[in-house]
């Protein structure tokens, strides 16, 4: 499931620049007096850029290993994949600080990407954004520094314009739904380990842990409610008919309507008890004539189990 990770090593001392031998595609880039500030190249796929006391590694490793980024990796496979990358780098990248993390999964669904969009509403701490005329979703917490995001976005799509020889011999599944979780910096603190490193990406312990977080973190996103139009059985009386006219109403709003309104209620301080808002968002969504999944939710609900329930065992 990796798939971006950047690499770093760096002591302030130890002269990477002989490595440059063993990159293609190789590039000095000097400051305005001539001076080396870094030689740019690549291993494979993955993007190196070194120069005195410091190296970074960076792109998909997915791509690296299979020539695509759209399959799972497991972790003896990851563990071939830094070995691969050690050998033909002639360094030991297991030795490497980790500085970003992204893990994924890609799903073929039923209906066009964007459709799924409006079922998925607010997370909490993260600002919603959609993004490339509204062809991707993010959710963003903090920044590409020290920061993460969960992204959703079409990945049969994005293909098309960097499509490699073995993408074209492949037959891309339609309405490719990716969704990829994307951790930057400080990630030893985020993650509480004693350090992240290129070998422990296939530690097992630290592998579940990600996955964990991934699928939690897709479980804590507001989903779009829809009716259950047999609830017409919980009608007994006038307010009741009224409540269903409104849920329905409500049902064929974007998820994030709810939210939304509430947003503008805490800015006009609408209740003087903060916790008022948290009640009213409970009574609406806790009411028996809605559920909180869409047909489409409930598609994309179970793929996502589905890659958890395999990853995890």
């Amino acid at each position: 499931m990796y798939d971006t990770v950047h690499f770093h090593i760096g002591d302030g001392t130890t002269d990477f620049t002989p490595l440059a031998e063993y990159l293609s595609n190789v590039k000095n880039v000097s400051d305005e007096d001539g001076a080396l500030l870094y030689i740019e190249g690549y291993i494979g796929s993955l993007y190196v850029k070194l120069s005195h006391g410091w190296m970074i590694c960076q792109n998909s490793l997915s791509r690296f290993y299979f020539g695509i980024n759209i399959k799972r990796m497991n972790l003896q496979q990851i563990q071939e994949a830094i070995e691969k990358l050690s050998d033909m780098l002639h360094y030991d990248v297991r030795m490497f600080n980790v500085t970003r993390i992204d893990i994924a999964d890609c799903y073929s669904m039923n209906r066009p990407i964007t459709e799924y969009f409006p079922c998925l509403g607010e997370l909490l701490r993260f600002k919603r954004i959609n993004t490339v005329e509204n062809e991707t979703l993010t959710y963003r917490q903090g920044d590409k520094k020290y920061g993460r995001s969960l992204v959703f976005y079409d990945k049969e799509r994005e293909q098309i314009d960097t499509r490699s020889a073995i993408l074209q011999q492949l037959e891309m599944p339609k309405n490719l739904l990716r969704y990829e979780a994307r951790y930057y910096g400080r990630l030893a603190t985020r993650f509480k380990e004693p350090a992240i490193t290129g070998a422990t990406l296939y530690n097992e312990a630290f592998f579940r842990k990600l996955v964990q977080l991934w699928y939690d973190s897709y479980c804590q996103i507001e989903k779009q409610m829809s009716i259950i139009y047999n609830g017409m059985d919980l009608i007994k009386n006038m307010e009741g008919a009224k409540e269903y006219i409104f849920f329905a109403a409500l049902a064929q709003l974007p998820a994030t309507f709810v939210s939304d309104m509430i947003r503008k209620f805490k800015q006009h301080h609408v209740f003087c008890n903060p916790s008022e808002y948290t009640r009213l968002h409970n009574v609406i969504y806790g009411n028996p004539l809605i559920t909180s999944e869409s047909e489409l939710i409930t598609e994309l609900n179970g793929k996502v189990r589905q890659t958890y329930e395999e990853v995890m065992g």
